[in-house]
């Protein structure tokens, strides 16, 4: 995760909003347990907010394939934009 944020990385800082986390986590040094399910459908919505509903983009993030991400899409129905 951090290497893609280091290569995603527009400025020379990364923060939580390039390692789609929770600012709010990341100062208690804590993370929340939250079932598996739970916790892809957040980072999904996260990526998919990060990158204004960009499925290709949010993919690469992700790190797992453009079809993937379709299919989780429509698990967790969250909406996005067609092409």
């Amino acid at each position: 995760m951090i290497e893609r944020a280091v290569l995603l990385a527009t400025t020379a800082d990364i923060g939580a909003q390039q390692l789609l986390l929770d600012a709010t986590d990341t100062t208690s040094g804590e993370i929340t347990l939250q079932p598996l399910e739970q916790a892809e459908q957040q980072l999904i919505e996260k990526a998919m907010q990060v990158t204004g509903g960009q499925v290709i983009e949010a993919a690469k993030i992700l790190d797992i394939s453009r079809n993937a991400l379709y299919r989780r899409l429509e698990k967790f129905k969250i909406s996005y934009e067609q092409a």
